[in-house]
């Protein structure tokens, strides 16, 4: 199984301090957004605790790149060049480079299509390419519904990412409006809090550095939608823009979070 890496999830009295623990800090970046209160945490379940492994598949993303630079300044400036005419306005960073990116996708033949698109339609050169999040395989002491409720909150996110995909390209074919558009993103919003409160009620206060990091990314991803529904978006964007921004950093994000969980980066 060479694209899973086996990782062992510790209770929080026996972490280790930095090494997973680095995954919520990866995932801190949108603290700057006004939250709207949740649910409190239901009490878990008391179900019999076994020793399982759960599997966590590699999962990847495939975006539109516009450029790829060790500078960051001259991503930057592509990436703000082509961010009003509805590109996602996103670097992203890994292995010491720097890469503009204009959209994301889910299969690679949409990234590439739309990438000859670009290039055959508004004679912007670009490519695609591909952000990876390693799979894992768990080795984790919990009860069924804990183990169900961690599984989901990892499929969540990438689920997440493939939606506001499908919404920034429903915009820009006109067959979502903007009104359309903002509901859409609240309800985006309630079904990723419904999986952190899940997380939450089934490993309660500290609960495991693994699930600590998801429950801080899924929260992250809840306010940003929030956000983007109330129009608190970035004002040079145009709104499917701004959700392709969110959704390249969303990607990048769980990527990230994937890395620090089983030591590779594959981006």
């Amino acid at each position: 199984m060479k694209d899973v890496y086996r990782v062992p999830i510790r209770r929080s009295g026996r972490r280790r301090a930095t090494a997973l623990l680095l995954a919520g800090a990866l995932v801190l970046y949108g603290a700057s957004f006004l939250a709207r209160p949740s649910a409190a945490p239901q009490v878990r379940s008391a179900g019999v605790r076994v020793t399982r492994e759960e599997e966590l598949p590699a999962v990847s993303f495939y975006p539109v790149i516009l450029t790829e630079s060790s500078d960051p300044l001259r991503a930057r400036v592509e990436s703000a060049r082509y961010a009003p005419r509805g590109a996602a306005g996103y670097v992203w960073q890994s292995g010491g480079l720097y890469r503009a990116v204009a959209a994301l996708y889910l299969r690679e033949e949409e990234a590439e299509r739309a990438a000859e698109n670009l290039l055959r339609q508004a004679q912007i050169p670009c490519e695609a390419g591909q952000m990876r999040a390693p799979g894992a395989l768990l080795r984790l002491t919990a009860t069924q519904e804990q183990s169900a409720a961690l599984r989901s909150a990892d499929e969540m996110l990438p689920t997440s990412v493939g939606r506001l995909g499908e919404l920034a390209q429903a915009i820009d074919e006109g067959l979502t409006d903007a009104a359309q558009a903002r509901a859409a993103l609240s309800t985006e919003a309630a079904r990723i809090d419904e999986a952190r409160v899940l997380l939450e009620a089934e490993f309660p206060g500290r609960g495991g550095t693994i699930p600590q990091g998801l429950a801080v990314l899924l929260k992250d991803a809840a306010v940003q939608a929030r956000a983007l529904a109330a129009g608190e978006g970035k004002a040079r964007l145009t709104l499917s823009g701004e959700i392709r921004c969110w959704q390249a950093e969303l990607a990048g994000r769980f990527c990230a979070y994937r890395a620090a969980l089983t030591g590779r980066d594959e981006r």
